[in-house]
């Protein structure tokens, strides 16, 4: 529980009352909703009433750590705890009670599967020989991966695709239902442009209760999320893909092949939609390994390659 005095009347405020405060400010910012409910959720359950203090949550973090929660969790708690103490400061004028806290360490993640261009490419080749009805279907799929390859769009984001949002003309395709609520507007490579226009001549010939969108399934009703993740799972058996090959591989991928490239970070976060750069750093950084092994060969042995072509 504190006091603020505004002008001439006093408010007092402590516990819910202030976490409401807090997640309002929050989501006038703009910050992701499911941010905002993340740190709704871990402040909620703190045993002690919000503003609190330092060794409040100092104590809490260390009994966390003594039952065995995992360092990357409780870098999270922290994380929350002080975005509420800067709030509160800023708010308040009044001292950041978790200034001190400091972050556990957490051990580096082995990086996650990517989609290569050429292990992409290979998959492709091989679900184009299909016949009859999986050929229709497949069109389809090939289409959606293709999407995902090259603008790295989120799941939701690609379910919610429409006709009307791609616009050959200007090589480029709309993007809705983002995880900021910002839209935003990814460039259509040829390949992804030629596999929509497949589709699209296919697609003319399924019953579609949704005209306008892109992505329907053999009911005709749009293919949401959950049917294009089933999908995925379907082509990964199908073709023995293992470790499998999922929506956020394509968008890692596209993160390694930007990087490989020299392709600029700012360019790559108005294409997959992200709003710090961390995110981009965070990816170059996890796939420091792969490609410093692959710019030793090019500059140390520019013949190695050559010459196992030739063998």
């Amino acid at each position: 529980m504190f006091t603020s005095w505004i002008g001439c009347t006093t408010i007092t405020l402590g516990g819910t009352e202030v976490l409401d405060e807090f997640v309002y400010d929050l989501e006038g910012d703009g910050l992701s909703p499911r941010t905002v409910s993340e740190y709704r959720r871990l402040l909620s359950k703190l045993p002690f009433e919000l503003p609190g203090t330092a060794s409040q949550a100092k104590s809490y973090l260390s009994e966390r750590r003594r039952a065995g929660v995992s360092a990357a969790t409780i870098h999270y708690e922290t994380r929350a705890l002080r975005r509420f103490g800067r709030w509160y400061r800023d708010t308040y004028g009044e001292a950041d009670p978790y200034t001190t806290l400091k972050f556990p360490r957490v051990p580096q993640p082995v990086p996650g599967r990517v989609a290569t261009p050429e292990a992409v490419d290979e998959l492709l080749r091989s679900m184009r020989r299909e016949k009859g009805a999986d050929r229709i279907s497949g069109s389809r799929n090939i289409a959606v991966i293709r999407v995902m390859q090259t603008t790295g769009a989120r799941l939701s984001e690609v379910a919610a695709m429409n006709i009307s949002d791609v616009d050959f003309a200007a090589r480029r395709i709309a993007i809705h239902e983002t995880k900021n609520y910002q839209g935003r507007f990814a460039p259509l490579a040829d390949v992804t442009a030629a596999s929509i226009r497949h589709w699209m001549n296919f697609r003319e010939g399924w019953p579609a209760l949704e005209d306008d969108a892109l992505w329907v399934g053999h009911d005709g009703r749009r293919l949401a999320g959950n049917g294009i993740a089933q999908m995925l799972k379907r082509v990964n058996a199908r073709y023995r893909i293992d470790p499998p090959l999922t929506a956020h591989t394509f968008r890692r991928g596209l993160a390694h092949t930007w990087a490989a490239a020299g392709g600029l970070d700012d360019a790559l976060m108005s294409i997959a939609g992200w709003r710090s750069a961390a995110m981009p750093a965070r990816y170059r950084a996890e796939l420091l390994g792969t490609r410093a092994h692959d710019e030793f060969d090019r500059i140390m042995n520019p013949g190695f390659r050559t010459i196992s072509r030739r063998r």
